[in-house]
């Protein structure tokens, strides 16, 4: 029986990262004979794109403001530039005429986080009731993937002229319980020539 030894590298890279995985490799000599190598090695994903997702379920958004901001949050790893694509789409509030749609791609620098885009809203001074906008991510790219918050709303309050006051909107918006005195349920501002 001959015995041969032998010290070698074997360098291979692996197109996919599969973190805490052991990796085994088998040599096979031309007459057939195998032999593990030994020790195995773990293989490290290394650094992490990260999770985009949006920061919350709903966002709420006022007519009388203008916009709504809308945060796109990037967790578990920030290496890399990345991108992901962000639109509105029509629930119960429809473009245009309660909003603007609105469609885009934010891009994450190396070490970035988190990112922002606007709504612009529409003043319509009509009583429709609160509405909502559906909002979407897709398409992230950089090794980044879309978290359990791929998709979101924007709660839209409804906003009205006084009836006695025509230069001044109200709100529509709901009453959460007594915080220490504050007054909630009741935002107006005045428009001085509008």
């Amino acid at each position: 029986m001959n015995v041969l030894s032998a010290i070698g590298v074997i360098e291979a890279t692996v197109p996919f990262a599969c973190a805490d995985t052991v990796v085994t490799a088998t040599a096979t000599s031309p007459e057939g004979d195998t032999s593990e190598f030994s020790p195995c090695a773990v293989v490290d994903a290394g650094e992490d794109a990260g999770v985009l997702q949006f920061s919350q379920m709903k966002f709420l958004g006022y007519e009388e403001q203008g916009f709504v901001t809308v945060l796109v949050s990037r967790s578990g790893g920030n290496t890399g530039t990345v991108t992901v694509h962000y639109a509105t789409a029509d629930d119960s509030a429809t473009s245009p005429a309660d909003y603007m749609a609105t469609s885009g791609t934010l891009t994450f620098g190396d070490g970035e986080f988190p990112k922002s885009f606007d709504v612009p809203l529409v003043l319509d001074g009509e009583e429709g009731g609160n509405e909502t906008i559906e909002l979407v991510l897709t398409d992230p790219t950089g090794g980044a993937t879309l978290g359990t918050l791929g998709t979101s709303e924007i709660l839209l309050f409804d906003c009205q002229r006084e009836p006695n006051n025509p230069q001044s909107w109200e709100s529509n918006f709901p009453h959460p319980p007594n915080h220490g005195g504050k007054r909630w349920g009741l935002k107006t501002s005045t428009r001085n020539g509008a």
